[in-house]
């Protein structure tokens, strides 16, 4: 299936390029992002954050990749209906996004 090909993807980003890395955050974004748009929401809940904190570490804040993920997990937030979670996102993502 596509999960277990991006899976697969995020595993050897991983062993390639380490956890620190922009591929890492990359690979991980992509399942991610397909977990969002096909309701594992809880499963990307878990990642956006890592991809959000190798990107701040690594790009700093005002890049538009860290916005985008960002947004993904606001999107999250906002597909589980958890709104007072997903505002201050929407608007930090949009701030990112205006400055990069």
């Amino acid at each position: 299936t596509q999960r277990n090909l991006l899976a697969k993807l995020v595993r050897s980003a991983l062993a390639k390029h380490g956890e620190r890395s922009l591929q890492y955050a990359d690979a991980l974004e992509n399942l991610a992002d397909f977990l969002r748009t096909n309701d594992a929401l809880s499963d990307a809940e878990i990642l956006y954050p890592i991809v959000i904190r190798v990107r701040e570490r690594e790009l700093g804040e005002a890049d538009a990749a860290l916005g985008r993920a960002i947004h993904g997990l606001a999107a999250v937030y906002h597909a589980q209906a958890l709104y007072d979670a997903a505002e201050p996102l929407y608007e930090r993502a949009i701030a990112v996004r205006r400055s990069a």
